[in-house]
C-alpha cells in the first residue's frame, strides 16, 4: 500500500525509470524500524521457484506484470530471443531448446556439458545426451557461448 500511494514512486514507475523506482522503494520502505522490509523479505513473499528482482516485484505490484515468471518461463523467453537473434538451423530446434533450457535450469547438467563429460551426462539425462548427439559441435558451441556471454545465469537459480 505504501509503495502504490507514494507519488514519487508512482511517477518513476509511470516513466519506467526503474533505477529511480528501486531507489525510492529502498528509501521509503527498506530497513524502517516499524515495518522491517527488505529485498529478501519481498522475495520470500513473491517467489516462485526463484528469487525475483526488485524490478520484477515492482512490475507486479503496479500491475504491469500479471505474474512473477518461473525459471521455466524465463528460459523459454531467453530461448526465443536466442532463436530470433542468432543464425541457427531450425531443423534442430527441439534439440537446441533442450540444451538451452537444461544449461540454464540444471547446474549439474551445465557443468557436465561445459566439461565435456558426456558419458556422465548420458547416465544423468539421456534426453539431453541425445539432443547433444544430434547437434553439430558448432551448434553446441554457439548455444553454450551465447548462454555464457549473454544470459545472466543467476536469474535462473532455484530457490531451495
Amino acid at each position: 500500500d505504501a509503495a502504490t500511494a507514494d507519488e514519487i514512486l508512482r511517477q518513476a514507475v509511470d516513466a519506467e525509470n526503474w533505477i529511480a523506482a528501486e531507489e525510492r522503494v529502498r528509501q521509503l520502505l527498506f530497513e524502517k524500524p516499524d515495518e522491517f522490509w527488505n529485498l529478501p523479505k519481498l522475495q520470500e513473499i513473491y517467489q516462485t521457484d526463484r528469487r525475483p528482482s526488485l524490478r520484477e516485484i515492482l512490475l507486479h505490484i503496479f500491475g504491469l506484470a500479471p505474474v512473477i515468471k518461473t525459471r521455466e518461463q524465463l528460459a523459454g523467453e531467453a530461448f526465443e530471443l536466442f532463436v530470433t537473434t542468432q543464425s541457427v538451423n531450425a531443423v534442430h530446434g527441439r534439440e537446441m531448446r533442450a540444451l538451452f533450457v537444461a544449461f540454464l535450469l540444471d547446474p549439474a547438467c551445465r557443468l557436465l556439458v561445459e566439461e565435456g563429460r558426456f558419458a556422465e551426462l548420458r547416465s544423468r539425462d539421456a534426453g539431453l545426451y541425445q539432443a547433444l548427439a544430434e547437434l553439430s559441435p558448432e551448434e553446441r558451441a554457439t548455444i553454450i557461448g551465447y548462454l555464457q556471454s549473454t544470459v545472466p545465469l543467476s536469474e535462473y537459480e532455484q530457490v531451495a
